[in-house]
C-alpha cells in the first residue's frame, strides 16, 4: 500500500464513521415514530460527510471553491443538529437565521481564502461559530438539567462538544501555516484532529438518540397507564 492510498484511507475514517451514524439516525427515525426532529437531526451527519468529501475528493475545478463550499455544508451540519435538538423541546432558531449564519460565515471564509488568504482565520471562524451555536443551544435548553438521564446526557455532551471545539481550533493553528490550503493537507496531525472532532460529534449524536429513546419508552409507559377513551389512569396506572 503506497503513502497516497494510506493517506486517503486515513482521511476517509472520520467520514465513514459519520456515514454509519447517518444510517443509525435514519433507523431511529423509522423506529421511533418518525418524528420530524429526528429527520432534521439526521441531516447533520449527512451534511458533515458531504463537507468532508468536498475536500478529500474535490469535485469543482477551483480547489478554493470546494473549501468554501465545504465550510458552508459543515455549518449546515451544526445548524441541522441544533435545530433537531431544539425542535424536540418545541423551540427553533428559524430558517431565516440559519440562512443568515451560513451566508455570513461563507462570505467571510471566501474572503480569507481568495482575498486575504489566512487558514487560521478560516479555522477560527468555522470552529468558534460552531462552538457558539452549540453552547447557545445548550444555554437555551438548560432546563434539560432537571430532566431524565437522557436529557442530562444530551445537555452535557452539547457543552463538552462546544467547549472542545475551542482548544481544537487553537491547537490546529499552532501546527499549521496561515497559508495552508485545507484542513486535510496534513495527513497525520490533521487527521488526529478530525478523528477527535468526530468522536465528540458521535458522543453528541448518540446522547441525542438515547434521549429520544427514553422519551419513546416513557411515552409507551404513559399510554399503558392511561385509559384510551377517557385519558385517566387505568388499573395499571394505579
Amino acid at each position: 500500500m503506497n503513502d497516497v492510498t494510506a493517506d486517503v484511507m486515513l482521511q476517509m475514517l472520520a467520514p465513514t464513521m459519520l456515514g454509519l451514524i447517518v444510517l443509525v439516525c435514519f433507523g431511529a427515525w423509522l423506529l421511533l415514530g418518525r418524528q420530524n426532529y429526528l429527520l432534521i437531526f439526521a441531516c447533520a451527519p449527512f451534511f458533515a460527510v458531504c463537507g468532508a468529501f468536498l475536500q478529500i475528493f474535490p469535485v469543482l475545478p477551483v480547489f478554493g471553491v470546494n473549501v468554501v463550499l465545504s465550510n458552508a455544508v459543515v455549518t449546515c451540519a451544526f445548524l441541522a443538529a441544533v435545530e433537531g435538538v431544539l425542535a424536540r423541546s418545541g423551540k427553533r432558531i428559524g430558517l431565516v437565521w440559519d440562512v443568515a449564519i451560513v451566508v455570513g460565515l461563507t462570505a467571510l471564509v471566501a474572503y480569507f481564502y481568495f482575498v486575504t488568504p489566512n487558514f487560521h482565520a478560516r479555522v477560527y471562524l468555522q470552529d468558534f461559530t460552531a462552538a457558539a451555536i452549540l453552547l447557545g443551544t445548550a444555554a437555551s435548553l438548560r432546563h434539560l438539567a432537571r430532566g431524565h438521564v437522557g436529557d442530562r446526557l444530551l445537555l452535557g455532551s452539547m457543552v463538552v462538544f462546544g467547549v472542545g471545539l475551542v482548544p481544537l481550533a487553537i491547537f490546529s493553528t499552532l501546527h499549521s501555516s496561515s497559508l495552508t490550503r485545507s484542513a486535510f493537507s496534513d495527513p497525520n496531525y490533521w487527521q488526529i484532529l478530525q478523528l477527535t472532532n468526530t468522536v465528540l460529534a458521535a458522543a453528541f449524536i448518540v446522547s441525542f438518540i438515547v434521549a429520544v429513546l427514553i422519551d419513546f419508552i416513557e411515552g409507551l409507559r404513559g399510554e399503558r397507564a392511561l385509559d384510551a377513551l377517557t385519558g385517566v389512569l387505568n388499573r395499571r396506572g394505579f
